[in-house]
C-alpha cells in the first residue's frame, strides 16, 4: 500500500548548498568538495536568501552544532528550522562515494537526532537533555521542503509551550511539506495551566503540513494535565485548526503513555485528510490508531494490530470524520470498540470500509456506537468479536444508517454475533446482510434491545446462530421489517427471529429452512407483533412450532404463508400456548408434525383463542389434527376458512379437538384423511374430544376416516363430546358423516346430512355441489339446501359467504324452506347466488328503450358471429345473428321495463 523511499527530483532551480558531516572544516557549502560540515551552517546561509535547495549527505546532525559549536551547545532550544522556499533535501551519497550526488534514502540514511550527548538508551531512556524539537517549522508555507530525513530522539518533555509538543517536528502556523521522511524514537508530553503536549513525532499548532512517503514509527507522547487536556498523538498531534494532508505513511508503534488522565491518539490524535496510509501496532488509552477530531477525511487506509482501552483503530468524540475504502483489521479494545469507537453525537460517514478480525473485550468488536448519527454504507464486519455486539454495538439513542453492508462471521459472547442494538437507538438497515455470525447467547445475527425501533428493510439473515435468536433477537423492541429474509439461521428457542415483550411489524418478509427447539421459523413471547405479506417455508423444531411459536403473545398476522414447516412434536406450521392471534387470509400447507407423537401439522392451539379468518389448510399432518389441533380449553373462531386433504396418522385429519369449543363457520373440510396403516383412525374432517365445538355454515364432503382395524367419522367423531351442527352440509364422508361415541350427543340442526340426522330442520338429499369431484362444493341451481337453513343461526358479525358473497341471497326459483324471514340463508359454507337478469337486453346501444339504432346494430352484425357468445344481438345463442334475433328485437320494441 505505501511506496515508500520515492526519489524526489533534482533541485528545484536557483542556488544549491550541499551538507555532508564528513567534509573538512571551513567549508563554504557551494560543491561537495566544499560541503559544510554541519547542517545549521546550510540553513543559516539559506536565510540570507538566493538559496533553493540545501543537499545533505548521509550521515548524523544535531541542531545544537555548527562551525563555531563543534562540540555543540547542548541547548535544548536548539531546532532545525525549516525556511519558505528552499527545500531540504536528504539521502545523498556524499563526499567518499564514487558519485556524491546519487540519491538512495534508504541506502544513505541522513539522520536527524536530538540526543544532543549521544547517549540515549532504549525506551527513551536518558533523554532528558535532548533537543525539545529536532525540527522545527514556523510561519512558512508549502514551499517550505523537507524530503529524505530520518527524524529521531527529540524531547518535548517542557511543562511550557511549545516545548512539550512535537519532539521530532514541531509546526506552528505553517504548511510545510514533509516528503520520504522517518519519524522514529521522538517523544512529546508536559503540562502546564491545562495545556497538555502532544505529537511524539510531529505536532501541529495551527498548521496543517503535507505529508508525503513518511512512517511514524515508534514515537510517544506522554499524558500529564488529566483529563483531556493532553494533545496525545504518539505519532502526530493536531489542535487549533491544524489539517494535514497524510498520503502514503505509515504510522507503526507509536504509543501514548498515560502518567496522568488520558492517552489519545496512539498513532494521530487530531483532525487529518488521509489518503493510502497503514496505522500498524499503535497503542493508546483511547483511539489506539488514531483520535479523528471534527472533519477528519480518510480514503484507502488501513488500520491494523492497533491496541487501546475504546477504539483499537479509531477513537471518535464529536466527530464527522469520513473514510472511504478504509480497511480495519486485527485492532483491540480492552473495554469498547476494537476497530472503531464513536460516541458524543458524532457523526461519521463509512463507504466501502472493512472490519475484520478486530476485538473488543465488553462491546463492539469491529465498531462502537455510543451515540449520534453515523452512515455507512457498502461496508463489511468480518469475524470480529467482543462480548456484546461482535461486528457492532449501537447504543444511547443512536440513529446509525445502515446501507448495503454485511456482517459475517462475527462472534459475541453474550449477546449480537453481528450486532448489539439498545438504549432507544433507532438504526436503519438497508439492504445489509448478516451471515454465519454467532452468539453464544443471544441474537446470533443481531440483537435489538431496551426500547430500540430498528428499521430492516431488504435485510438477509443467514447462516447465524445463537442459543436463542438464531437470526435475530428483540427484547423491548419495536423493530420494523420489510422483505426481510431469515434463512438457515438456528438456536435452541426462535431459530430465525425471537421476540420476548416486543411488537415488531414484518412486511413481506421471508423465513426459510431456519431451525431450533421451540419456533424454527420464529419465537414470539409476551409480544404482540404484527406480520404482513410473510413467508414460512420448511422451517424446522425439534420440539414445538416449526415455522411460528407463540405464548403468552398476541401476534397479528395477514396475507401470509406456512409451507412445508415441521416440527417433532407440535404445531408444524404455527404453534400457539396461552396466546390469541389473529389470523387472516393466510395459507398453512405442507406443513407437519411426527405422525407418531406430533399433533397440529398446520397449527397447534393450547389454553389459545385465535381468530383465524379467510385462511386455508391444505394438505398439513400429524399424529392427530392435520390440519389444525385445539387443546386444553382452546377456543378458536374459524370463518371462511378451507380444509382440504389434510392428514390425521390418528385422529383428525382437518382438525382436532379436546378439551376445546371452537367456532367454525363459512368454512369447508375436503378429502381430509385420519388414517393409517397400523390402528384405527377418526375423524376425517374432525375429531371431537370432551369438547363442543359449534359449526355453523360449514360443509363436510370427501372426508375419510379409517385406519387398517377401521374406523368411523369421516366427517367428524365425536368422543364425549357434544357439538352443535348447523347450516351444514355433510356429505359423502366415510365411513359415515357422523359418530357419536361415549355419551356423545351431536345437535344437528337445519343441515343436509347423508343418511339422515335426527333434528329440526334437517334433510337428506343430494346438495348438488357444482363439480365435487374437483373440489367445488358451490350449490347448482335446484340445490335443497338452497334457502333452507336457519338465519337465527347465523352470527350476527357474519354477513359473506366463504367466497366473500352476500348471504341471505333469496332464490326466486326455490321455495324458502329454512326458518326465519326471508330472504332465509343457505345450507352449507357456500350461498347460492342466482344469476343476474338484464332486464332489458336487446337495448344495445344502453338509451333505455329499443329502437332504431338497435335495429341498425343488429343489422350490421348480421350473419355467424366470429366466436359464439361474442355476438350482443345473437340473442337465441345460436351463434349468428339471423331471422329469430330479429323477430325478438321487434317483439321487444319500446321503452324498456
Amino acid at each position: 500500500m505505501i511506496a515508500m523511499f520515492v526519489i524526489s527530483g533534482a533541485a528545484h532551480g536557483g542556488g544549491v548548498l550541499y551538507v555532508d558531516d564528513d567534509a573538512p572544516p571551513g567549508g563554504d557549502g557551494l560543491s561537495w568538495d566544499t560541503a559544510y560540515r554541519f547542517f545549521q551552517d546550510g540553513l543559516t546561509s539559506a536565510a540570507k536568501g538566493g538559496v533553493t535547495e540545501i543537499r545533505v549527505g548521509q550521515g548524523t546532525y544535531k541542531p545544537d552544532r555548527d562551525e563555531a559549536n563543534t562540540d555543540g551547545t547542548d541547548n535544548r532550544n536548539a531546532s532545525f528550522d525549516l525556511l519558505s522556499n528552499v527545500a531540504l533535501m536528504g539521502g545523498y551519497a556524499g563526499i567518499g562515494a564514487k558519485d556524491p550526488g546519487e540519491r538512495d534514502i534508504a541506502l544513505y540514511e541522513t539522520n536527524l537526532s536530538g540526543d544532543l550527548l549521544g547517549n540515549d538508551g532504549p525506551n527513551f531512556e536518558n533523554n532528558d537533555e535532548n533537543s525539545y524539537h529536532v525540527v522545527t517549522s514556523s510561519s512558512v508555507d508549502e514551499t517550505a521542503v523537507l524530503d529524505g530525513f530520518t527524524l529521531t530522539a527529540g524531547n518535548a518533555n517542557s511543562p511550557f509551550l511549545p516545548h512539550n509538543q512535537g519532539g521530532g517536528m514541531y509546526n506552528d502556523q505553517s504548511s510545510s511539506t514533509v516528503i520520504n521522511c522517518i519519524f522514529s524514537g521522538n517523544n512529546a508530553g508536559g503540562c502546564t495551566g491545562g495545556n497538555g503536549g502532544g505529537g511524539g513525532g510531529m505536532a501541529n499548532h495551527s498548521s496543517s503540513p503535507t505529508v508525503i512517503n513518511c512512517v511514524f514509527s515508534g514515537n510517544n507522547a506522554e499524558t500529564h494535565c488529566g483529563g483531556f487536556g493532553d494533545w496525545g498523538g504518539g505519532g502526530m498531534g493536531n489542535i487549533w485548526d491544524s489539517n494535514p494532508t497524510l498520503i502514503n505513511c505509515i504510522f507503526i508503534g507509536n504509543t501514548v503513555t498515560p502518567l496522568l488522565g488520558v492517552a489519545r491518539g496512539g498513532g494521530l490524535s487530531g483532525r487529518a485528510t488521509i489518503t493510502n496510509c497503514a496505522f500498524i501496532g499503535n497503542s493508546a488509552d483511547f483511539g489506539g490508531g488514531m483520535h479523528a477530531f471534527f472533519g477528519s477525511i480518510l480514503t484507502d487506509t488501513t488500520f491494523s494490530a492497533n491496541s487501546a482501552i475504546l477504539g483499537g483503530g479509531i477513537y471518535m468524540v464529536t466527530s464527522n470524520t469520513v473514510l472511504t475504502n478504509c480497511t480495519f483489521t486485527g485492532n483491540s479494545a480492552s473495554w469498547l470498540g476494537g476497530g472503531m469507537f464513536s460516541s458524543s453525537s458524532s457523526t461519521p460517514t463509512l463507504t466501502s470500509c472493512t472490519f475484520s478480525d478486530n476485538a473488543a473485550e465488553l462491546q463492539g468488536g469491529g465498531m462502537y456506537i455510543g451515540s449520534g448519527s453515523p452512515t455507512l454504507t457498502g461496508c463489511t464486519f468480518t469475524n470480529n468479536s467482543a462480548d456484546f455486539g461482535g461486528g457492532i454495538y449501537d447504543l444511547a439513542a443512536s440513529t446509525t444508517t445502515l446501507i448495503n453492508c454485511t456482517f459475517s462471521d462475527n462472534s459475541a459472547i453474550s449477546g449480537g454475533g453481528g450486532m448489539y442494538s439498545t438504549d432507544a437507538t433507532s438504526p436503519a438497515i438497508t439492504g445489509c446482510t448478516f451471515r454465519g455470525n454467532i452468539a453464544e447467547f443471544d441474537g446470533g445475527g443481531m440483537y435489538a434491545d431496551s426500547f430500540t425501533s430498528p428499521t430492516l428493510t431488504n435485510t438477509e439473515f443467514s447462516g447465524n446462530f445463537a442459543f436463542v435468536g438464531g437470526g435475530m433477537y428483540n427484547l423491548s423492541s419495536s423493530a420494523t421489517l420489510n422483505n426481510a429474509t431469515f434463512s438457515a439461521n438456528s438456536a435452541a428457542v426462535g431459530g430465525g427471529l425471537y421476540t420476548r415483550s416486543s411488537s415488531p411489524t414484518l412486511t413481506d418478509s421471508a423465513f426459510a429452512n431456519n431451525d431450533a427447539a421451540l419456533g424454527g421459523g420464529m419465537y414470539n413471547e409476551l409480544g404482540n407483533p404484527t406480520l404482513n405479506g410473510c413467508v414460512f417455508t420448511a422451517n424446522m423444531a425439534t420440539l414445538d412450532g416449526g415455522g411460528m411459536y407463540n405464548i403468552i403473545g398476541d401476534p397479528s398476522l395477514s396475507s401470509c404463508a406456512f409451507n412445508d414447516n415441521s416440527a417433532d412434536f407440535d404445531g408444524g406450521g404455527m404453534y400457539n400456548v396461552a396466546s390469541n392471534p389473529s389470523v387472516t387470509e393466510c395459507t398453512f400447507s405442507g406443513n407437519s408434525t411426527s405422525l407418531f407423537v406430533g399433533t397440529g401439522g398446520g397449527m397447534y392451539n393450547a389454553a389459545s383463542s385465535p381468530i383465524v379468518a379467510d385462511c386455508t389448510f391444505s394438505a398439513n399432518s400429524a399424529k392427530d389434527g392435520g390440519g389444525m389441533a385445539n387443546g386444553a380449553g382452546s377456543n378458536p373462531a374459524v370463518t371462511s376458512c378451507t380444509f382440504s386433504s389434510n392428514h390425521a396418522n390418528a385422529n383428525g385429519g382437518g382438525m382436532y379437538n379436546a378439551n376445546s369449543t371452537p367456532t367454525l363457520t363459512n368454512s369447508r373440510f375436503i378429502n381430509n384423511l385420519a388414517h393409517n396403516g397400523f390402528t384405527f383412525a377418526y375423524g376425517g374432517g374432525i375429531y371431537n374430544s370432551n369438547s363442543n365445538p359449534t359449526v355453523i355454515n360449514c360443509t363436510f364432503a370427501d372426508n375419510t376416516g379409517f385406519g387398517h382395524k377401521g374406523g368411523s367419522g369421516g366427517g367428524m367423531y365425536n368422543n364425549n363430546s357434544s357439538p352443535t351442527v348447523t347450516n351444514c352440509v355433510l356429505w359423502d364422508n366415510f365411513p359415515n358423516d357422523i359418530k357419536d361415541v361415549s355419551g356423545s350427543a351431536t345437535t344437528v340442526r337445519y343441515s343436509d346430512v347423508e343418511e339422515g340426522w335426527t333434528g329440526d330442520g334437517n334433510i337428506d338429499a343430494d346438495p348438488l355441489f357444482v363439480d365435487p369431484d374437483n373440489g367445488d362444493l358451490r350449490l347448482l341451481p335446484g340445490s335443497p339446501c338452497i334457502d333452507a337453513a336457519d338465519n337465527t343461526a347465523v352470527p350476527q358479525n357474519i354477513s359473506t359467504d366463504l367466497d366473500g358473497n352476500p348471504r341471505f341471497v333469496d332464490d326466486p326459483d326455490t321455495k324458502d324452506t329454512g326458518n326465519g324471514d326471508p330472504p332465509i340463508v343457505d345450507m352449507g359454507a357456500y350461498e347460492f347466488q342466482p344469476p343476474k337478469i338484464e332486464p332489458c337486453p336487446w337495448d344495445l346501444d344502453s338509451s333505455g328503450d329499443v329502437g332504431v339504432k338497435d335495429l341498425l346494430f343488429l343489422l350490421g352484425t348480421w350473419g355467424p358471429c366470429p366466436k359464439k357468445g361474442d355476438c350482443p344481438a345473437d340473442f337465441d345463442d345460436s351463434g349468428d345473428v339471423g331471422v329469430k334475433d330479429l323477430l325478438i328485437l321487434l317483439g321487444a320494441w319500446g321503452p324498456c321495463p
